[in-house]
């Protein structure tokens, strides 16, 4: 589990968050939605460990120390690092992070073998991530939080500079990871309303300072408060096939 309860978040004199109060289970794919400015990045910066509230109590997996925390949880920033001389296996093993007299152990590369082949990296396993574009490397960092061997992923934006192939392929390999172990969950910035509510279980809006919803993402997404969090009307109808919900902004 990882939550808090009547958090405040804050920069200085300015709060960005107040009274927040949430507790994520497992086994489900919860988007962190909501317009830009919301708080999306913070809070869930917060539950990382890498945020302090200003005020309330955090719950679970977020509560722990540094040490303990890098065992439940592993998160992939908005803003990565600049591309480090290694190849996209180099990576993953690293964040596997369990080396033995210089090298790897079996169930580390065992995990990261698992990530790569997820994300569809194995073709380019042997090259630099400096040598990757934008997205490519995005991939990889990502394989690197799935071979950490941590239950829970927190996100940030994980599709941004993907194209729609690629973004795909992304999430339904977050949703294999997912599926692999009831224990796992993961809770994911999302921009795009439509990726939300294609891969979504649920979903968190924020606005107004506050945690507006917290439900299953068809209630939220069909909800009056998407509306009054995004400051306006949309367009909303059901996908011919799949069934789930689609979002367009009002033409001006």
């Amino acid at each position: 589990m990882i939550g808090g309860h009547g958090l405040r978040l804050s920069y200085g004199e300015t709060t960005v968050l107040s009274d927040i109060t949430l507790q994520l289970q497992a086994g489900s794919l919860h988007a962190l939605i909501g317009a830009n400015g919301s708080g999306k990045s913070t809070l869930l910066r917060c539950l990382a460990g890498l945020h302090a509230a200003s005020a309330g109590t955090l719950l679970g997996a977020a509560a722990l120390t540094l040490h303990e925390r890098r065992r439940q949880l592993a998160m992939l920033p908005q803003s990565l690092p600049q591309a480090p001389a290694l190849s996209v296996e180099q990576l993953a093993l690293l964040g596997a992070d369990a080396p033995q007299r210089w090298s790897a152990s079996k169930q580390a590369r065992q995990r990261a073998h698992e990530a790569l082949e997820l994300l569809d990296l194995l073709p380019l396993k042997n090259r630099l991530c400096q040598q990757l574009s934008g997205g490519e490397y995005r991939r990889a960092c990502l394989a690197a939080c799935f071979a950490q061997g941590s239950p829970w992923l927190l996100l940030d934006e994980p599709c941004a500079g993907l194209d729609l192939p690629h973004c795909a392929e992304l999430m339904a390999g977050l949703k294999a990871w997912l599926g692999v172990d009831p224990r796992r969950g993961a809770l994911v910035v999302m921009h795009d309303l439509n990726l939300a509510a294609q891969w979504a279980d649920r979903c968190l809006l924020l606005g107004e300072q506050s945690l507006l919803a917290n439900d299953e993402t068809d209630s939220v997404l069909a909800g009056d408060a998407l509306e009054h969090a995004f400051g306006g009307a949309l367009q909303r109808f059901r996908h011919p096939q799949a069934d789930h919900l689609v979002l367009l902004g009002v033409s001006p």
